[in-house]
């Protein structure tokens, strides 16, 4: 099986929300602990409610403004995990330098917009079960269906992620 028979994932369905986890402290579902309060904390919840008040037509190109301000700063402290964490109490950009295996600086800062847009200002969330994807992609031919709550299985993780194989292609379906 080559990884161009591999479709991508249909839906990345995350939940970036604060838990409470006792008085003036908050447990981010990524795990890292904040002792900052919420205005501070979560200051993404601020950006995205003025992206949401955007006539939909303005959204990119002020999501785009807002990654190209402040991007710079991200890869510049890149190495430095306490800039990286005032940075995101500070602008609130999806930034994923240690965890995406990319190379350059240009493919990280089309990850950034493409995340942070995603995240600030998706109107219409959809939640799915890990089933009804699965479903989905069965109905539409999908072999070798994988559907999983959570990151790599992890109950409370990073969404649902999915994935299967094109089926492959039968004398009706092949291409002229």
């Amino acid at each position: 099986m080559h990884e161009r028979d591999r479709l991508p994932a249909l839906h990345r369905l995350r939940d970036r929300r604060p838990v409470a986890a006792g008085r003036g402290r908050l447990r981010l579902v990524r795990g890292l602990d904040a002792v900052l309060p919420p205005p501070i904390g979560d200051v993404s919840r601020v950006y995205r409610r003025y992206f949401l008040c955007l006539p939909p037509e303005k959204r990119w190109p002020a999501v785009k403004r807002h990654v190209d301000r402040w991007f710079p700063y991200y890869w510049k402290y890149r190495d430095s995990r306490w800039a990286q964490r005032i940075l995101g109490r500070v602008a609130g950009i999806a930034f994923y330098y240690p965890s995406l295996p990319l190379k350059t600086r240009e493919e990280f800062y089309q990850w950034s917009l493409l995340d942070t847009h995603d995240a600030m200002t998706d109107v219409y969330k959809r939640y799915r079960t890990a089933h009804s994807i699965r479903r989905t992609l069965e109905r539409l031919g999908g072999v070798d269906v994988i559907a999983i709550q959570g990151s790599k299985g992890i109950e409370g993780g990073n969404g649902i992620e999915a994935t299967c194989v094109k089926p492959p292609l039968g004398p009706s379906l092949k291409p002229r």
